[in-house]
């Protein structure tokens, strides 16, 4: 039986799926099975992703296409392929960065992708670190935060209406 990726909650669901199958690979250490699942689940998380960027809906699909590519590099670890690992990483950091600087996509979208921004960073700077490379971790968290600065700039916070105001609306 196919599975059902015809609408954004299958491929989700799907997703989910495929990446709780990579896991129990991983932890039999059957990294090439782990890896095929982990594969399928980055298509999926793209197709949501894609999706995502099309309209208002959905703006959380950045996350999992965030943990897919995440588990992709830790697949080219496990298999000793660091360079591929490292360009895995480098190109979610690159996408979510680009998805928080687009002004065409919703603010939603935008937001979710600078809250993610702080988990790639973070796996980008453990990655370096287990490699002895502190100077390419230290400069990844500085131009993190220096992306974050400058995000938060954009923002146009909405004040939160006082209690008394919505008080008197309710009552209106």
């Amino acid at each position: 039986m196919e599975p059902d990726i015809s609408s954004y909650e299958g491929r989700e669901l799907n997703w989910q799926l495929c990446t709780k199958m990579g896991n129990l690979k991983i932890e039999a250490n059957l990294y090439a099975e782990a890896q095929g699942w982990y594969q399928q689940a980055l298509e999926l998380a793209q197709l949501m992703l894609a999706e995502a960027m099309q309209g208002e809906t959905h703006p959380d699909a950045i996350h999992p296409y965030v943990v897919s590519c995440h588990n992709r590099a830790d697949i080219y670890l496990h298999l000793g392929n660091v360079q591929e690992a490292e360009a895995v990483l480098q190109q979610t950091y690159n996408q979510v960065v680009e998805i928080m600087g687009n002004s065409s996509l919703s603010d939603t979208l935008r937001f979710e992708s600078f809250q993610a921004l702080k988990m790639v960073a973070f796996e980008m700077n453990r990655f370096y670190c287990d490699l002895n490379q502190v100077a390419k971790a230290q400069e990844i968290l500085s131009y993190a935060a220096q992306k974050v600065q400058f995000f938060r700039g954009l923002i146009k916070f909405v004040p939160a209406p006082n209690q008394e105001n919505l008080a008197d609306k309710v009552s209106t």
